[in-house]
């Protein structure tokens, strides 16, 4: 609704208004609301069919990647889309393939000036609609941007989706993403929002995730988030970096990805501070950076984690907004120890009536945090399954919380082995869904991992 806001402009106010005093009292459909929002497109003089372009977005599945890639010695531009995917092998239907959708396109560059990113929106006529799964050539983008002068210089950067208000993801051909990286990297850091900020490291590193873009283009983009400040970008961070901090767990490149992570948010940790204080969104972007901070082991960061968690013990108080960062770095980890002790005393705990399977299970679940706990727990019930599912209730969330860092060939075999020995156990969507994300991180790793680690352990030399 928001992207169809934009697209809109001043006609959805209208429109929505039509459409709350024609049915005031009533009941409505979807269509209702569409053919209000397409008589008020009409009566602005443009022709729009609001069915036809929602159509694609609510009654299909997914939604797309648009590829924009630049001819830099025209100044033409060539848009496409197709289904995004992580998976490009996955078993999908050829018609969920094919997928097309009426993609409402905003762009601006570095020549193109202020495109209403202040208020976060643009006019209706700087909207251009993507029908086509094929490349359609803009030459100079012109007939979206009637109104400013686009003889977009080769050096300057091209971005698509102003403000982050379509709901698709964009590609961009390696020297655009360069172009935008080198003036993230400068002084002209703020010409590009921050919501589009976000963006781009949320972009990139699912496109990496999905194979559609090199890591390295990724991981350069990301060196300027020494120089960030803003929430969302680091909220964008902390989602991007935990699928690789999750692919790197048991090999060499986890420190290398820990170091480089620190020397991005060391300089925000530090004007930050624990000190609850600030609007809003600043106490909102301090708790995701000192999340960030503490996960990838910030000394300072575990230290003063440590420090509170003391101080709470003995007791004093904490902020409740931080008391969850608190308790999670500043707590020595049992590690495996604990687990290990509960499983191997799970028959005498349960048969002495100190605890039933559910409540054990429950407890293990609270305690597992690493892969190698996990891989404890999961080996028990592989041993177990029928023993504790009697009678019992399993905790929502068992199977996926315990494989989301199976990412290797072995952990699959493992699960797909688990699988087939248990009735029944093939036909649960929830597994269905883990396999497939099993198998993907597994592809990923194949396919990505040594890129990964290769740029981590130059990038540390280069520091070193």
């Amino acid at each position: 609704m928001r992207m169809l806001h934009t697209a809109l402009g001043t006609t959805f106010t209208k429109g929505i208004s039509k459409y709350l005093q024609k049915y005031k009292y009533a009941n409505a459909a979807q269509e209702d609301l569409w053919q209000c929002l397409t008589e008020a497109a009409q009566e602005d003089g443009r022709n729009v069919q609001v069915k036809e372009v929602m159509d694609t977005w609510t009654l299909q599945m997914g939604f797309p990647v648009v590829t924009v890639t630049r001819d830099y010695s025209n100044g033409r531009v060539t848009v496409s889309q197709r289904h995004f995917l992580y998976d490009p092998e996955v078993n999908v239907s050829n018609s969920l393939r094919n997928n097309v959708w009426q993609v409402p396109l905003t762009f601006m560059s570095r020549d193109s000036g202020n495109v209403s990113r202040d208020n976060g929106g643009v006019s209706t006529h700087d909207v251009f609609w993507l029908r086509k799964r094929e490349g359609t050539a803009l030459e100079l983008l012109v007939s979206i941007y009637e109104d400013f002068h686009l003889d977009i210089d080769g050096s300057s950067w091209l971005l698509a989706n102003t403000n982050q208000t379509g709901y698709y993801r964009v590609n961009y051909d390696v020297t655009n993403w360069k172009l935008l990286a080198e003036d993230l990297n400068s002084d002209n850091l703020q010409n590009i929002p921050a919501q589009n900020r976000a963006g781009l490291i949320d972009d990139a590193f699912n496109l990496v995730r999905s194979g559609d873009l090199a890591p390295a283009v990724a991981l350069n983009l990301s060196r300027y988030l020494k120089r960030e400040r803003e929430y969302l970008p680091w909220l964008a961070v902390e989602r991007a970096f935990g699928y690789l901090h999750m692919m790197l767990a048991d090999t060499n490149g986890s420190s290398d990805l820990k170091v480089y992570v620190q020397s991005l948010v060391t300089y925000i940790y530090h004007e930050l501070g624990w000190e609850n204080s600030g609007d809003h969104t600043t106490m909102l972007n301090r708790l995701t950076v000192l999340s960030i901070a503490c996960r990838y082991g910030l000394p300072r960061c575990l230290r003063e984690a440590r420090e509170r968690k003391d101080a709470l013990d003995n007791g004093g108080s904490v902020e409740p907004n931080m008391k969850a960062i608190i308790l999670q770095y500043g707590s020595d980890r049992t590690g495996s120890g604990l687990v290990a002790a509960i499983l191997n005393r799970t028959r005498s705990l349960v048969d002495s009536g100190l605890f039933t399977k559910a409540d054990l299970l429950n407890k293990l679940m609270t305690l597992v945090d690493s892969k190698e706990e996990k891989m404890l727990v999961f080996n028990f019930l592989k041993d177990n399954w029928d023993y504790m599912m009697e009678g019992a209730t399993e905790p929502p969330g068992l199977i996926s919380k315990l494989t989301e860092e199976f990412t290797t060939h072995k952990d699959l075999t493992q699960f797909e082995e688990f699988v087939a020995s248990h009735l029944n156990m093939a036909s649960r969507s929830d597994v269905t869904e883990a396999l497939e994300r099993i198998r993907q991180n597994f592809l990923w790793r194949e396919c990505h991992e040594n890129a990964v680690r290769g740029w981590l352990a130059q990038e540390r030399r280069g520091r070193g």
